[in-house]
């Protein structure tokens, strides 16, 4: 601990990073101290850059830089299928695995209430339209209850515009996070996939 309010308040922030504890936190702090002040600045400056130039894909939230078209999205190449993820965390992984080969749309929102439901109704009905326009949409949430809620309230969205609907299937543990889930197992949930 430090007798600084700063440097506790700096820590404290740091925690909130992903996969940062605070003994990690404090190891940043050190090192800050013990570098040159234009190594810290190009650091600070890094991260504000990414925040500030980075937009998002409106269907798959993929970063997009420099007003590009997503890479992904405009990919005449890929299959004509359409999975559905919880984040764009997920959709990366399922892309650094290379198994799948058709588009996303990440919902990664909660609809445990009629209110929740009605608040989404815009981001529901983009996923419904966009829908239209492959041969089957795939469910890729997490089996959990939250991600139960979800898959049913997409189906019912769904069912007039989606060609055929499938979720994920063998190999998921239900109360699971696909985040979590190891890259052949989710392979395998993918390929035996329950359809309607």
């Amino acid at each position: 601990m430090f007798n600084s309010d700063k440097i506790n308040n700096f820590i404290s922030r740091l925690i909130k990073l992903p996969g940062i504890t605070k003994k990690s936190a404090e190891k940043i702090v050190y090192w800050i101290f013990e570098t040159d002040e234009s190594e810290v600045n190009l650091l600070a400056n890094a991260f504000r850059n990414v925040k500030e130039n980075t937009t998002f894909c409106q269907m798959c939230t993929n970063p997009i830089f420099n007003d590009e078209e997503c890479e992904i999205c405009t990919d005449d190449s890929r299959e004509n299928k359409l999975l559905v993820v919880e984040s764009l965390q997920i959709l990366n992984k399922i892309e650094k695995a290379n198994f799948f080969k058709g588009k996303y749309f990440v919902f990664g929102k909660k609809l445990k209430s009629d209110y929740l439901i009605e608040k989404e109704i815009d981001l529901i009905n983009k996923l419904s339209e966009y829908a239209k326009g492959f041969d089957e949409v795939i469910l890729g949430i997490s089996p959990n209850f939250d991600g139960e809620i979800i898959k049913y309230v997409l189906r019912k969205y769904l069912k007039n515009n989606a060609k055929k609907i499938s979720e994920l299937a063998i190999g998921l543990p239900i109360g699971s996070s696909v985040d979590y889930i190891d890259e052949m197992t989710l392979k395998q949930s993918l390929i035996n996939r329950t359809k309607e």
